[in-house]
């Protein structure tokens, strides 16, 4: 059951089973802080949407935007 669990959090890029790791990687799923890092899936939603969708002032993990 660990390995499907393991599977949909790679996937997904949450931790699911709240175990600080998202699948077998190491990688917390915490949103990124430098290049290259997982930045979940809201962030990946944000990216495709270009919406800040968690009203977080970023959107899809990037710098802050300036409301207007």
């Amino acid at each position: 059951m660990d390995q499907v669990i393991n599977k949909v959090e790679e996937k997904t890029g949450m931790d699911l089973n709240h175990d600080n790791h998202v699948g077998n990687s190491g990688n917390t799923g915490h949103p990124a802080t430098g290049s290259g890092e997982s930045i979940g899936v809201v962030g990946k939603a944000e990216q495709l949407t270009h919406m800040d969708l968690n009203n977080d002032g970023r959107v899809g993990g990037g710098a802050p935007q300036h409301k207007h």
